[in-house]
Formats: structure tokens, sequence, C-alpha cells
């Protein structure tokens, strides 16, 4: 029996906590209408904020055709320069070139190639259509 009594006194308790928060919170209806005429009211703000955004884009438009600009292709070298830039990268050698060089390691300074004398490769049979045939069948 304590437990149905102590369902109604929870639901009294929630009920009057249900009614004091409509007592203090404004209708639903009162809010949309105010809604309505605060939106209706204020054409300056709209005027400003389209004003802020056509700033906006003529800024981003602006910094689009600076960084285009400075993008643009560079003026192509002539040979005489192009030979010079060439050279110039060709004698560049990295600071840290020296750790590298141990004397008792020898690195290849190019690729080796491979000959067909340098391989020693086994001797191959002939292919079937160079080989004597027999004119006559041998028994087996």
């Amino acid at each position: 029996m304590t437990d149905r009594n102590e369902d109604r006194l929870l639901r009294k308790l929630f009920a009057a906590l249900r009614e004091e928060d409509r007592r203090a919170l404004p209708e639903f209806d009162l809010l949309v209408s105010q809604a309505r005429l605060r939106a209706g009211k204020p054409w300056r703000t709209r005027l400003g904020t389209r004003w802020a955004w056509a700033g906006m884009a003529a800024i981003v438009a602006f910094l689009v055709i600076f960084f285009l600009q400075s993008w643009r292709a560079p003026r192509p070298m002539s040979h005489s320069e192009a030979l010079a830039l060439a050279r110039i990268i060709d004698a560049w050698r990295a600071p840290t070139d020296t750790v590298l060089e141990i004397p008792s390691l020898r690195i290849p300074r190019s690729v080796p190639t491979l000959e067909f004398t340098s391989v020693a490769l086994p001797a191959l049979p002939a292919p079937e259509s160079t080989r004597e045939t027999p004119s006559t069948p041998q028994p087996q």
C-alpha cells in the first residue's frame, strides 16, 4: 500500500511542477508574434548585412585576382640562362656529403652494366625445330 501512496504523491508533485513551469513560461503564440514583429522591424540591419556580404565578396574577389596575378607562369629562360642555372645546380653539394664519405666504403658512382661476357651462362640445348629428326623410328 505504501507504493501506491508514493506513486500518488509523486504524480501530485510532478503535476505541481508542470503547472509552475506553465506559469513561468510565456505562451507560444506570444513568442511567435514577437518574433514576427522583430523580423519585420530591422530593415536597416538587413541592409547592413547585405553591405557586409558585398564587402566580403569584393575582398575575396580582390584576393583571388591578386593571387592569380602572382602565380602566373614564369617568363621563359634563354638557353644561356638555362645552362648557367644547370651548372649552378650541378655544382651544388650538400653540406653533409663529407659525412657520407667513408674511406673503407666504396659506393659506385654509376650504375653497373651487365654484358653477356660478364656472366657465365649455362649452355642451353638447341630448340626442337633445329634438331635432326631420325628418318626411321627407333624401337624402344
